[in-house]
């Protein structure tokens, strides 16, 4: 074995010393990514058990309603029952049940890779009635008033089952979060071939730093014990989830207090693109301050 000489020595265990740090630097790092995967399993952990606490309660509330509704239909003496009431409350209840659900079977169709489109000649502003009259009963009892402009009929080219899942959650997010006796507005209209559908409400509206999690799935800006309206983070990432497959998009501009306005488009026709008219996200809109007008 040759022998080495004092240089070849230094610049042999300087070599050895730099592998050491190199390999140092390189197990220090995978452990930043490991702990930073980790930390992100927590999170998505904690969500999916905040999104199955809600979920659990906004299916048992009705189902229970419905079920105990049933009950007093079965028991009371048939000249004594309010058949229209009960009735009412049965249906807006099992609408309320289904309504859920379909999020949820939306929800599962994305991530099982089965959302198939079905593109037909769509009339918009039946499927705008339609999800209006839906939601009477939720609008009645929070005495809202809905304000729809009138438009000469619209007709695009689309899934008429998405946009109404669209449209509905919309509607509903402006219900829920909307104050007592305030109002909505739904605007919408065809421009340069892109379909336009605007739901503005007076509720409670999102603070600016909470903007880039709502579309997000499970997620809510109010959790907790200090949580005050129903849902479970799932609606808003459905709707916007069913609008990118439509090759549109949702924006939303909010201010705390005031209300928010939430904007889908989707192009009017198969082969246009609103993506190529209009980049997506929040940054649609300048989010509005606390004394803009929506």
């Amino acid at each position: 074995m040759k022998s080495m000489n004092d240089k070849e020595l230094i610049n042999a265990l300087f070599y050895k010393f730099e592998e050491k740090e190199r390999a140092l630097y390189d197990l220090k790092m995978l452990n930043k990514a490991l702990e930073g995967a980790n930390q992100k399993l927590l999170e998505s952990e904690r969500v999916k058990s905040t999104f199955l606490s809600n979920l659990k309660n906004e299916l048992n509330n009705p189902m229970a309603s419905i079920l105990g509704l049933c009950e007093e239909l079965r028991s009371t003496d048939p000249e004594k029952v309010k058949f229209k009431d009960i009735a009412n409350s049965l249906f807006y209840e099992a609408l309320s049940l289904e309504f859920q659900l379909n999020n949820i079977f939306t929800a599962g169709e994305f991530e099982s890779g089965e959302f198939l489109i079905d593109m037909v000649r769509t009339d918009v502003n039946s499927i705008i009635k339609l999800v209006i009259e839906n939601f009477k009963p939720m609008i009645k009892a929070k005495k809202i008033t809905v304000k729809k402009q009138e438009n000469k009929p619209i007709w695009i080219n689309s899934d008429p089952e998405k946009l109404q899942i669209i449209i509905s959650n919309l509607i509903n997010n402006a219900i829920v979060f909307n104050k007592e006796g305030g109002q909505i507005s739904i605007d919408a209209e065809l421009l340069e071939n892109v379909f336009f559908i605007s739901v503005k409400d007076t509720g409670i509206g999102i603070p600016a730093d909470k903007l880039n999690l709502i579309f997000d799935r499970f997620v809510q800006v109010e959790e907790g014990a200090t949580k005050r309206f129903r849902g479970h983070g799932l609606g808003l990432s459905v709707a916007k989830a069913a609008a990118n497959f439509l090759n549109g998009d949702i924006a939303v501009i909010s201010s705390p207090g005031i209300g928010s306005r939430f904007t889908l488009m989707v192009p009017a026709n198969s082969d246009a693109k609103a993506a190529n008219v209009y980049s997506g996200g929040v940054e649609f809109f300048e989010v509005a301050g606390e004394e803009k007008e929506l």
